[in-house]
């Protein structure tokens, strides 16, 4: 269940975000963190779906992470979630910690796309 408190330290996660993301022109200094009503619904998915494994890809500073990791508590499954940026990896472990969800969620510093995700789509030629 996400408390009061926990709704706080997220907002208050997104809006060091939005003002970083409005205070730099570098797209790779920038979070880019979904919206609070995205992350919401993101929770209410995962909780619907009952857990399970999940794959994201572009981790920035965790944010969306939170949120699914945060449904998964007291659920199965894990979240691997890959980023390039070692430094934005390091934001994001900071910020999993803080919210007590680490032990959910896999860490991977590498291209998603140099290590095959998306996988390419086959088309049937007609």
């Amino acid at each position: 269940m996400l408390t009061r408190e926990l709704l706080a330290r997220l907002q208050s996660l997104w809006q060091e975000g939005y003002q970083l993301d409005h205070a730099t022109t570098l797209r790779h200094e920038k979070r880019l963190n979904i919206t609070p009503d995205t992350g919401q619904l993101l929770y209410q998915l995962v909780r619907h779906q009952r857990g399970g494994d999940i794959l994201e890809i572009g981790t920035s500073n965790g944010y969306s992470t939170l949120w699914m990791a945060l449904a998964l508590r007291d659920l199965p499954g894990r979240i691997v979630t890959l980023d390039v940026s070692p430094e934005k990896q390091v934001l994001a472990q900071q910020n999993l910690q803080a919210f007590a969800v680490q032990d959910r969620v896999q860490l991977e510093c590498r291209d998603a796309e140099a290590s095959g995700w998306p996988k390419p789509r086959t088309t049937a030629r007609t």
